[in-house]
């Protein structure tokens, strides 16, 4: 969806097509999320479990991105669509814990975590609750065309 929406509305560029892009997604839709549903909901509430998952995170994930954004504001050199897909996902982990999260090391992961989540795109659209569909209603454009 997140690729079909850019090609169609691409006003930022924010890139489909480079392959640093693909990668990171891909990266973080696979591994990421398999640890990330370990470490919110640990098998029998398993706390071994839980921050094992979480050091794995840790170590695969928070440290490379926390790296990224050493030198820029975005995980790649300007905001592409990888922030876009990681965001929602580094936010769940960050409330699994977030005391642990806030505290922790990663003080440009947590800035750029919050950079989203402080936006207005972020509540005017994203967490934007809407009624249900009726057919009487106008539609309703997330992306203006």
């Amino acid at each position: 969806i997140m690729n079909y929406a850019i090609k169609i509305s691409d006003k930022e560029n924010i890139g489909v097509d480079r392959d640093e892009v693909k990668n990171l997604i891909t990266e973080n839709d696979g591994e990421f999320v398999t640890l990330l549903k370990i470490y919110k909901y640990p098998k029998d509430g398993n706390k071994q479990i839980q921050l094992s998952s979480r050091d794995k995170i840790e170590k695969y994930f928070l440290e490379k991105y926390e790296d990224m954004l050493t030198i820029n504001q975005f995980l790649l050199s300007s905001k592409s669509i990888a922030d876009f897909a990681i965001f929602p996902f580094m936010r769940q982990f960050a409330k699994v814990d977030y005391e642990w999260f806030a505290g922790s090391k990663y003080k440009r992961l947590i800035k750029w975590l919050e950079y989203f989540t402080e936006n207005d795109f972020f509540d005017n659209i994203v967490m934007a609750k809407n009624c249900p569909w009726q057919d009487e209603k106008k539609d309703l454009l997330l992306f203006d065309q």
